[in-house]
């Protein structure tokens, strides 16, 4: 199984837990790959991709770019991963890619506060930048932050309720001071805090 860490730092291992450098040296195609993942849920759509990832170039040259880039990611990924779900639509294969950021969600949904706040290791794509996209790119990609920022600020919100529950006063402090550490302007989660450490 591949592992894309996608939260606090950008990490892309294979099966084995080996670094795949290739990758790596690919900025474009490494934001290509993150995007699938977070919409692999649903798939990504060619046309799409086209606007977000190669906005200067027309139609042809746009869609030989991206065959082009999906071949990479193929032959970087090995084979069976990354499959085509349709003529138009793309996604990976079942159980074949871990995403930290679906996973994080996933744990946020399912109630698995103390896991999700693990999974959160900082935010989404942090320090990445890739040349050449599109404006809309540039905006999924800020408004993914700021959104899984939001969700990692209220499960540790709601994590301290349930820390407070349960007796210990050390997790709840430590869940507080994350929450207001993601969220500085949330005044209910700094007063929480403030009544925690009094």
């Amino acid at each position: 199984m591949i592992k894309l860490r996608a939260l606090g730092g950008l990490e892309v291992t294979d099966s084995q837990g080996r670094e795949i450098r290739s990758l790596l040296a690919q900025p474009k195609r490494l934001a290509l790959l993150t995007y699938l993942a977070a919409h692999n849920h649903r798939g990504s759509r060619r046309d799409s991709l086209v606007a977000l990832f190669w906005p200067e170039l027309d139609a042809a040259h746009a869609r030989g770019a991206l065959r082009q880039s999906l071949s990479f990611l193929r032959r970087a990924l090995g084979h069976g991963v990354l499959n085509g779900r349709s003529e138009e639509d793309v996604g990976f294969a079942p159980a074949a890619l871990e995403c930290d950021a679906t996973a994080f969600e996933q744990a946020c949904d399912d109630g698995r506060l103390a896991e999700a706040l693990e999974l959160y290791r900082g935010d989404f794509l942090e320090g990445f930048f890739v040349s050449g996209i599109s404006p809309d790119l540039e905006r999924w990609i800020e408004s993914e932050r700021a959104r899984l920022r939001g969700r990692a600020a209220r499960a540790a919100a709601e994590f301290v309720a349930v820390a407070e529950r349960e007796g210990d006063a050390a997790g709840a402090v430590q869940a507080a001071r994350r929450a207001v550490a993601l969220d500085p302007d949330d005044e209910e989660a700094l007063a929480c805090l403030v009544e925690l450490l009094d």
